[in-house]
């Protein structure tokens, strides 16, 4: 048996342990964080807080607010703001926004659309410096009532760093959530898991990542029959303004960086067919390696694009090439969807420019 010492010095002995810690707010190291008044938005006592600081700041005529950050939750919150009659300044150093999901063309589709009067966004912009209601960045200066760090979070990791065990950012598991100690396993935000299709292991701070490692933790933890999960693809959506945004696998970004041979397609189109009274715009961008596998996929619509990347995703897991996606069965109903899937058409255009470039 192996113990736990507990901060009263009480002793608790285990045959197996699992770390579900969590995950932290990251602040930034920035002149002036330390003694700002800020909110971050990552527990209910959080939100609590912003609710409360909004309500407050409705008496008051033309409140202004900075986000700092363009992620999903950046921007959801910076909605949330414009939609409670607050002017919205959103600051991200980054080229364009939601830049871990996104590549660059699709972030500036997001952008207009989701840009008003009420809420900007200032992409290439560096905070230097943080003054009593005041933003100060590379490039201007933004007034503020409100400030909110959406900066990301990072693992809680030290007690696994103070036990011996492997961390890089988070702390690093096997496909069976065990620590680098077999007794020790580890799920949720504070792991370093495998991504499926660049074998290397990366952070998932995702709700669904949490709920599947901590299920295949804690069924290890007491059995002897294991289950694996053999990683993740940081499959994420987001909706904002009515827009919802998702996307799974690798953006060309990511592939370029890791070396990856690749082509890609993208569509605009409809939800059903051009005489149904009810559709909706979708634009979708489909990734193939010269493998002709699956690596990624984004997708701009309404609500129908979330089955639509978990289909990609769960094609990318099962190693499913584009043309299997080509041939693919749906279902058709001019009420309901159009004669062809635009994923079919997406694999398509894409195996063409594929033999394309192999000539």
């Amino acid at each position: 048996m192996i113990k736990v010492i507990l901060d009263d010095n009480q002793e608790l002995n285990y045959d197996s342990l699992i770390l579900a810690v969590g995950s932290h707010s990251f602040i930034p190291p920035i002149k002036g964080v330390e003694s700002a008044e800020l909110f971050t938005l990552k527990t209910i006592e959080d939100a609590e807080k912003l609710k409360a600081r909004i309500d407050e700041l409705k008496t008051k005529e033309k409140p202004k607010a900075v986000v700092i950050g363009a992620g999903f939750i950046g921007l959801e919150v910076a909605f949330a703001l414009a939609k409670n009659n607050i002017n919205v300044s959103v600051i991200e150093v980054a080229p364009y926004i939601l830049p871990v999901m996104l590549d660059e063309d699709f972030a500036r589709i997001v952008k207009e659309k989701i840009e008003s009067d009420k809420l900007r966004i200032f992409c290439s912009e560096k905070v230097s410096s943080i003054e009593k209601n005041l933003v100060i960045t590379d490039k201007s200066k933004y007034e503020f009532d409100l400030l909110v760090l959406a900066t990301g979070v990072r693992a809680n990791s030290d007690i696994a760093k103070n036990a011996g065990l492997e961390v890089n950012k988070g702390i690093v598991v096997n496909e069976f959530m065990q620590t680098s100690d077999k007794n020790i396993y580890a799920c949720g935000d504070c792991i370093e898991i495998n991504n499926i299709v660049l074998n290397k292991k990366t952070p998932s701070q995702l709700a669904t990542t949490a709920l599947r490692t901590g299920k295949i933790a804690g069924y290890n933890a007491v059995s002897n029959e294991k289950k694996s999960l053999k990683g993740v693809l940081n499959t994420a959506v987001t909706k904002i303004m009515g827009l919802t945004i998702a996307s799974t696998g690798l953006t060309e970004f990511s592939a370029t960086k890791n070396n990856i041979e690749f082509v890609k397609a993208t569509i605009s189109s409809k939800t059903r067919e051009d005489y149904a009274t009810k559709k909706n715009e979708l634009i979708a961008k489909l990734i193939i390696n010269k493998e002709k596998r699956i690596i990624g996929s984004q997708i701009i619509g309404d609500d129908e694009v979330v089955p639509m990347i978990d289909l990609l995703a769960l094609a990318i897991k099962s190693g499913l090439s584009a043309d299997e996606l080509v041939m693919m069965e749906h279902a058709y109903s001019p009420l309901t969807s159009p004669v062809r899937s635009q994923i079919s058409i997406l694999a398509e255009l894409c195996l063409k420019k594929l033999g394309v470039k192999k000539k």
